[in-house]
C-alpha cells in the first residue's frame, strides 16, 4: 500500500505542470466559442437587415458566450467587422473578421 501512495504522489507531480496549460486550453475554447457565436450573431442580424448591413456597436447585444471575456472591435462597420477576444488579463485568445 506505501508502494501505491508513493506511486500516486509521484503521478501528482507529474500532473501539476500540466494544471496551466489546461487552464490556458480552456481559456482559448472559450474565447473561441464567444467568437463563433460573435459572428454568428452579426452574420445573423447582417442577413436579417434590409440594407444587409452589420449592426453598430449599439444595436449589438454580446452573446452570453463571451461573458468574462473583453472584445476588442478594430473595425466595426456596414459591411466589414474585425475583433479580438481577449482574457481579463488583455492577453489575446481569438481573433474573427468578416467577410
Amino acid at each position: 500500500m506505501e508502494a501505491e501512495v508513493r506511486t500516486l504522489r509521484g503521478q501528482g507531480a507529474v500532473l501539476s505542470p500540466t494544471l496551466p496549460e489546461a487552464s490556458e486550453a480552456t481559456a482559448r475554447a472559450a474565447a473561441g466559442n464567444c467568437a463563433t457565436a460573435l459572428a454568428r450573431t452579426l452574420e445573423t442580424y447582417r442577413s436579417s437587415s434590409l440594407d444587409t448591413r452589420y449592426p453598430t456597436r449599439t444595436q449589438l447585444e454580446e452573446p452570453d458566450a463571451c461573458a468574462g471575456l473583453r472584445v476588442e472591435w478594430t473595425a466595426l462597420e456596414a459591411q466589414s467587422y474585425a475583433f479580438r477576444v481577449q482574457s481579463a488579463q488583455g492577453q489575446e485568445l481569438a481573433r474573427q473578421s468578416g467577410p
